[in-house]
């Protein structure tokens, strides 16, 4: 008998999407799944479409995110993990669409290799255009598949890319403080510190949606918003990897942070986790460094200038 995979859904106002989502699952060839939406206080007509689409389908269910957790896709996955049952677990979004053979394919290679997670394909399509470019398109080389490769944005996939066993899941959850994009880089470069048993899939298995609203301005990656979300990113990931030992990828996550946070202070912002970066960056490189990096954003929050001191700060 096939072994049950728990899909794990976060929601939030997505009345006019998610019933083709649903349709997706649906249509899977491999017929043994739960699949657990947990809709994140939605202000649409989301759970009504919802409850209107699973009433006939034992299948799936509908939870909603308790009220004492943080609000975000992070808290609904963990929270949607700890209701599920399956042997394995899909993650997946709310808007994108999963090709009929996406979890049969992903099992296959599971049990064929004696792996614990695979990772497939996905292409970008827009509605009424139809397809358009990959999400990633890093090589994906047998014996690639390790925490310092991916957090260095050598290889990469989306969320909906990944299944695993629940087993070799425990160690790790979701950081239920982001509340931006990225939180699946923090994830998946916390569990490649656990577990690199994985295998590639190098089929197209998701069509990722790409949103009208989003297409007509590209990202100005000199805007506040952006240095801010990724300066986030690198601090928080290297905050949370430092129980790895993996100096190489914390110093590189802390590097990264530095030339953002630098950055963000030229243009007058005070940048994220400054007050608590000193002893962070001390414990990696050296006293003598955070102190330089300290004068920085002084030095550019006053002045405009303190690039010297950024590139002692940052020497590995």
């Amino acid at each position: 008998m096939s072994k049950k995979v728990s899909i794990i859904i976060p929601v939030f106002n997505r009345e006019n999407l998610v019933l083709e989502t649903l349709d997706s699952i649906v249509k899977q060839d491999y017929p043994n799944w739960e699949c657990i939406l947990v809709d994140d206080h939605s202000t649409d007509n989301t759970v009504k479409v919802i409850k209107a689409f699973i009433e006939s389908d034992a299948r799936f269910s509908l939870y909603h995110r308790p009220k004492d957790l943080a609000k975000g896709a992070n808290s609904c996955r963990n929270y949607g993990f700890g209701l599920s049952k399956g042997f394995y677990i899909q993650w997946f979004d709310s808007d994108d669409l999963m090709l009929p053979s996406h979890i049969s394919s992903l099992i296959d290679a599971i049990q064929t290799t004696n792996s614990d997670f695979a990772v497939g394909d996905s292409q970008n399509f827009i509605k009424g255009k139809g397809l358009s470019t990959k999400p990633y398109t890093t090589p994906r080389l047998a014996g690639s598949i390790n925490a310092t490769t991916y957090g260095m944005q050598g290889i990469g996939w989306i969320t909906n890319d990944f299944l695993c066993k629940r087993e070799v899941l425990y160690q790790v959850s979701f950081n239920e403080d982001f509340q931006t994009d990225g939180d699946e880089y923090n994830f998946f470069t916390q569990f490649l510190h656990l577990n690199t048993n994985g295998v590639w899939v190098n089929k197209i298995l998701t069509h990722r949606r790409l949103h009208e609203q989003s297409l007509s301005a590209s990202i100005d990656t000199n805007s506040k918003k952006y240095l801010w979300k990724i300066a986030i990113i690198k601090f928080v990931t290297a905050r949370d990897i430092e129980i790895y030992d993996n100096y190489q990828l914390s110093k590189w996550f802390l590097s990264g942070y530095m030339q953002y946070a630098f950055t963000l202070s030229l243009k007058g912002h005070v940048p994220p986790f400054f007050n608590k970066s000193f002893l962070i960056i001390a414990s990696h490189f050296g006293k003598k460094q955070a102190l330089s990096f300290i004068g920085s954003i002084f030095s550019a929050l006053l002045f405009k200038r303190g690039y010297f001191l950024l590139k002692k700060a940052i020497q590995f």
